[in-house]
């Protein structure tokens, strides 16, 4: 049973739910809904960026790769697209490999 504290007990029901969650969900579905927010994020600019990359790596990715990814589609895209962009440097809670892997790949040469 989970602990609740008075500050953060929103965060800590909803981490909550996630990870039970997480262990009810198979990896075949699990990818499929990252792919779907990926797809759908509320601006085209994001859906292009975040969509491509979970197109490209999401099957490749370990289940502490999934989580880091999934904390990344919880974050507003006004903010997403400039960390992506490397427009602005990723939060210290969000830099790890998975976004420098992210942002490479968003900043990679288009190719016809």
């Amino acid at each position: 049973m989970p602990i609740y504290l008075r500050t953060g007990a929103v965060y800590m029901l909803a981490a909550t739910i996630n990870a039970m969650k997480k262990h009810s969900e198979s990896q075949e579905n699990r990818l499929k809904r990252l792919r779907f927010r990926s797809w759908h994020r509320g601006t085209r600019e994001m859906d292009l960026l975040l969509g491509r990359f979970a197109d490209a790596h999401l099957e490749g990715l370990s289940d502490v790769e999934l989580d880091l990814f999934e904390a990344v589609l919880g974050q507003a895209d006004q903010d997403l697209y400039g960390w992506v962009t490397g427009e602005r440097p990723w939060p210290t809670s969000l830099n790890n490999d998975l976004t420098r892997q992210l942002t490479a790949f968003t900043q990679r040469p288009k190719t016809a």
